[in-house]
């Protein structure tokens, strides 16, 4: 459009010479954008972002922290890489303002709620909470997806159509290693990691 708009001038030769220039710039620029789209789906066969943003992230779309930050350093990690992290707060984090304050910094989008927090993800109900004792049964059995911390101690059961999941502890201080949980919501199954390189002994 910008071309058409600089040849409405087209008995200027200043402007012809422009519009000409604008069009091939135009017709580059649509070229390098058709060559990313390519490249894009060559590797890895969509160009719908829904689906993109998982796999670019490894297979991760979301980041849920069940609590104790402890420090607002501990976030800068999600921000650097760009993951989004819905969190709530554990009993060992004091400076909750602090926490929220750093949570909004960044690209990365984190947000902090208290415990326990209710939510619809991917179709699935998800309770997200700090410690179990803190809920009812009722609060358990009326969702499909319960992620839990607390324990520090990764584990997995399920409780008639619920599923509880405990990743285990972030910072491997009480049993050695930093552990994780990667859920797939689909089919409800975790796979548990484990840190424990030399760079991750404490």
């Amino acid at each position: 459009a910008s071309y058409l708009l600089i040849g409405f001038w087209f008995h200027k030769p200043t402007a012809n010479a422009a519009a000409i220039k604008a069009f091939v710039v135009n017709r580059v620029g649509d070229f390098g954008c058709a060559l990313g789209i390519v490249t894009v789906f060559w590797a890895y066969g969509t160009i719908q972002f829904a689906d993109l943003f998982p796999l670019i992230a490894g297979g991760v779309s979301l980041v849920m922290h069940a609590g104790d930050y402890c420090s607002p350093f501990a976030l800068q990690p999600f921000h650097d890489l760009s993951i989004p992290l819905l969190g709530v707060f554990g009993r060992n984090d004091g400076d909750r303002d602090a926490l929220q304050a750093a949570a909004k910094t960044g690209f990365g989008a984190a947000e902090l709620f208290e415990s326990p927090h209710s939510f619809d993800l991917g179709g699935k109900s998800v309770l997200l909470i700090h410690d179990l004792a803190d809920v009812h049964q009722r609060s358990i059995d009326g969702h499909e997806v319960i992620v839990h911390g607390f324990t520090h101690v990764s584990e997995m059961k399920s409780r008639g159509d619920s599923l509880l999941v405990s990743p285990g502890e972030g910072c491997g201080w009480l049993h050695g290693a930093p552990t994780g949980a990667i859920l797939d919501l689909d089919t409800k199954s975790v796979e548990f990691l484990k840190l424990s390189g030399p760079e991750w002994k404490v």
